[in-house]
């Protein structure tokens, strides 16, 4: 059975995900996941293993938003696993900005992240670009 952090780490964790996601910080975010880490996307391919879920963050976000910044503004934590209620202020492919809002559960293994499943209104993203194919 896997170890399970404290609340207060996993929250912690948590904020740690976003603040790299928004700094395109590919690296850093990485060394949180599993080798085996699993993304579900409401518009894009579920995808496993770091390089596969590093597609996502790496090519698929800044092709639809060329400026970012998320931030979680509420996290619950349960056991191994926490719900991040996010705010995503991005600027649009056509240089309007935009504030998209969603959740993301994710699902921790010892400090490392296993499973993120992002959950959000598919109208707030427009149509997915063709990226999608792998």
């Amino acid at each position: 059975m896997p170890e399970t952090p404290d609340r207060e780490r996993i929250r912690s964790l948590v904020h740690r995900y976003f603040e790299l996601h928004s700094r395109r910080d590919w690296p850093g975010l990485s060394d949180m996941f599993t080798p085996d880490v699993t993304l579900i996307h409401p518009v894009y391919p579920k995808s496993s293993g770091r390089d596969a879920v590093g597609r996502f963050f790496i090519d698929y976000i800044p092709s639809r938003f060329p400026q970012y910044h998320e931030y979680a503004s509420n996290v619950i934590v349960e056991e191994n696993q926490a719900a991040a209620e996010w705010i995503f202020d991005v600027t649009l492919l056509d240089g309007q900005p935009a504030t998209l809002t969603g959740i993301t559960v994710l699902e921790f293994d010892g400090e490392r992240i296993k499973t993120i499943k992002i959950f959000t209104d598919t109208k707030q993203l427009g149509n997915p670009p063709s990226v999608l194919s792998r």
